[in-house]
């Protein structure tokens, strides 16, 4: 069983590394190589990004609270 968490309205905070890790562990296996965690650093430094709408993605994480997908 999963449990989902809503990202905060915030650009960078906890949950922010967090994901940038989770994506520079997959990437660097070569699983999902070309989605760099660099797009997630360049998506919340945008100009235009639209931090009231950033709870509408979500953190999926595992019965020990580690992060084991997202939904951006």
């Amino acid at each position: 069983m999963y449990s989902v968490e809503n990202y905060s309205n915030t650009r960078f905070n906890v949950q922010f590394k967090e994901i940038r890790n989770f994506l520079q562990k997959n990437a660097d296996t070569g699983f999902h190589e070309h989605f760099h965690w660099g797009r997630l650093d360049g998506m919340m430094a945008h100009s235009y990004l639209d931090v009231e709408r950033l709870p509408e993605n979500a953190l999926f994480r595992d019965k020990g609270g580690s992060l084991v997908g997202v939904v951006m």
